[in-house]
């Protein structure tokens, strides 16, 4: 697990921020080793309402999911590309020249497509 430094933020009565220093792990979006904030007793006293929670990492801010383990993790954007079949039938001499004929002419409708779509690929969002 490749952990960096982060900044756990508590954001209390519609403003109030308590900073604490944590690790946070990009690969999981996991926020750990969340350390104690060093606040007065009649500061810690006086808190009412949490309104959320959220880290700071290299410039960018994350809300935080709190997960039924009690760990928090980063919610990130991610985009996810999709993969869908179909198929042309395609008049040509060979198969190169189908493939450019396919690439080159057909539009969208052309095509008889698949009811089935897959997730091919997931890349963070920067």
């Amino acid at each position: 697990m490749k952990t960096v430094p982060c900044t756990f933020v508590s954001v209390w009565d519609g403003g109030m921020e308590i900073d604490s220093a944590a690790m946070f792990d990009p690969d999981t979006g996991v926020v750990s080793d969340i350390q104690m904030a060093q606040l007065p007793e009649s500061i810690l006293n006086n808190l009412g309402v949490l309104d959320r929670e959220l880290v700071r990492v290299d410039g960018k801010e994350y809300e935080l999911r709190k997960n039924e383990d009690d760990t928090y993790s980063a919610i990130r954007t991610f985009e996810v590309f999709f993969s869908r079949n179909g198929y042309a039938e395609v008049q040509a001499a060979s198969a190169e020249e189908a493939r450019r004929i396919a690439d080159e002419e057909l539009k969208y409708d052309d095509v008889s497509w698949d009811e089935d779509w897959h997730p091919t690929d997931v890349q963070l969002e920067e």
